[in-house]
Parts: C-alpha cells; structure tokens; sequence
C-alpha cells in the first residue's frame, strides 16, 4: 500500500465495503462512512482488501480519483457504517410510550420486559440493523423500523377499534427480534 506522511485535515477516512468492477487500469471499491457510500477509483497496482479503513482526499460529488491514500489501522467500526439519523434514544423513548400506552396486562408486561429490561438485549436492539439492502439497513435500523411497525399498528388498531390491540402491538415490537441473530453488522 501507497503512504503519505503529509495526508492534511482535508482528507476523508473511508472504509473498503466492496470491490466492484475494473475501469480501465484502475479498480473500482465501494467506500463508506458515517454519511454514506461512495465509489473510489483506484490503480490496479496498489489492491485494497475488504475492511481496510483509508484516509484519502474526498471529492464532493461522484466518484472519488484516490491518487494517494493512508492505511488507518486504529479505528472504531461503528466510525465507518452508516447509522440512522434520528437519535436512538428518541427512538428509543418512543417505544417506550408507546409500550406503555399499549401494552398494559400483567403477561404482556412480562413478555416486553423479558427482552427490553435486558441491557445486553438493549445494546443489540439499538445497534442492530433492519435488513442487509431493502430497508433500515444501517446501524440502528431495527429499532427505528421496529417504532414505525408499533406506530403503524397501533394507529391501525385504534383506527379499526381493534379488540387485540396490546396483542397486536406488541407482536409489532417484537416481529424482528431474531434479526439480532441473524444478521450482525461487523
């Protein structure tokens, strides 16, 4: 790999998601960041591997022309996926309320404590992702797809005078918990 010792504040820290196709002698990657993704063209003779974090000069728009790049090797993953935008605790709160509002027997407060007075099970929750392309797929996207499924339904219920409605809105909460499992963002 290419290094600079002069690399200025100018320049962007990416992470390599993907290689994707040749363009001529240069390869394509697929990079990303906090902001999102981008392309970044580079020369055949220098390879980058999935994973590797490069700080390079950052184009504003289209696909970057790495000419020079620096190898990060200290750097915190969560730095370089992106993440939702609103934040998880307002989310969060909003789960909350509407669990409260909703979910009022005994046995339904169990179940809903069994897993949300978990602080492991918390910590998953917040950082899981929704899906891998379709939707949500960015560092607390399940619990941001998991409020907009509660919300829905329980606007649903209450809109059709629904006769299950803590039942059904706490299936909402709890549709996607097995995705914790399934799909893991490292």
């Amino acid at each position: 790999t290419r290094r600079s010792s002069d690399l200025k504040n100018a320049y962007t820290q990416f992470m390599v998601m993907k290689k994707l196709y040749k363009d001529g002698n240069k390869q394509v990657y697929l990079l990303s960041n906090k902001n999102g993704y981008k392309k970044g063209k580079l020369p055949i003779k220098h390879s980058l591997n999935i994973g590797d974090v490069i700080k390079i000069e950052d184009s504003l728009d289209g696909t970057i022309d790495i000419s020079d790049f620096e190898e990060v090797k200290k750097f915190n993953l969560e730095d370089y996926l992106p993440s939702v935008k609103r934040p998880l605790d307002e989310i969060m709160s909003d789960i909350e309320a509407i669990s409260n509002e909703c979910i009022i027997s005994e046995a339904g407060r169990k179940l809903n404590d069994y897993f949300f007075n978990d602080e492991n099970f918390l910590d998953k929750f917040t950082h899981g992702i929704g899906g891998v392309s379709m939707h949500h797929n960015y560092i607390g996207g399940l619990a941001e797809h998991t409020l907009n499924v509660m919300y829905l339904t329980k606007v649903l219920c209450d809109r059709y005078n629904c006769r299950r409605r803590e039942i059904a809105v706490l299936s909402a909460k709890l549709h996607d918990i097995g995705k914790l499992y399934e799909l893991d963002y490292n």
